[in-house]
């Protein structure tokens, strides 16, 4: 029997999405991204609880390392979440790239999301699919993600997430370059999968 590449998938905390292309396919906010691909960043306030996150990222790098029959540079699963060298992970801590978001100091932390196709894109109530313009930068909610490992060379590995379905909780002051505070409820129930 063929070994299953190591997956997990979980919710995310509530965040601040920035960047969305959840309508149409796009390039990311760092342009790195193929145009390919939904894509969308989801930013946490500093109190967020990311343990779970954290620890999905770490057991599957982890997990690849018996997967594949090669490993990650020692760094990358040793020193997860926040690994050294080539590597990459898409939990970042950038603070200028948080500023470009018009994100203040309340926010430290942000995810990199992709999906090759169009997600569920769900209301608080789970109710109904949500309209393009009730999806914008600065909009609270989280996501149905699928965290994964990939590696093509010593250079060009990592964990990636990929989002299933978005479940918007509430409405935040709209993003555009200019920096801004959020108040994040977290009493939303979750939609069901």
């Amino acid at each position: 029997m063929k070994a299953q590449r190591p997956t997990q998938n979980l919710i995310t905390p509530v965040g601040v999405v920035c960047y969305p292309k959840l309508f149409e396919k796009g390039l990311s906010w760092d342009k790195k991204e193929p145009a390919s691909h939904y894509t969308a960043t989801l930013a946490f306030r500093v109190e967020a609880d990311l343990t779970d996150l954290e620890n999905a990222l770490a057991n599957v790098a982890k997990q690849f390392v018996d997967f594949k029959g090669m490993s990650f540079p020692k760094a990358f699963v040793e020193d997860f979440p926040n690994p050294k060298g080539s590597a990459k992970t898409p939990l970042q801590t950038d603070r200028s790239k948080l500023d470009k978001m018009g994100l203040d100091d309340n926010f430290d932390r942000f995810i990199s999301l992709k999906s090759p196709n169009r997600i569920g894109l769900r209301d608080a109530t789970d109710t109904r699919e949500l309209e393009p313009e009730e999806v914008y930068a600065g909009v609270l909610g989280r996501f149905d993600i699928s965290v994964f490992p990939y590696f093509s060379s010593a250079t060009n590995c990592g964990v990636t997430c990929w989002m299933n379905a978005f479940q918007k909780v509430g409405d935040g002051t709209q993003i555009g370059g200019r920096r801004v505070s959020f108040g994040v409820a977290e009493d939303v129930e979750m939609m069901e999968l």
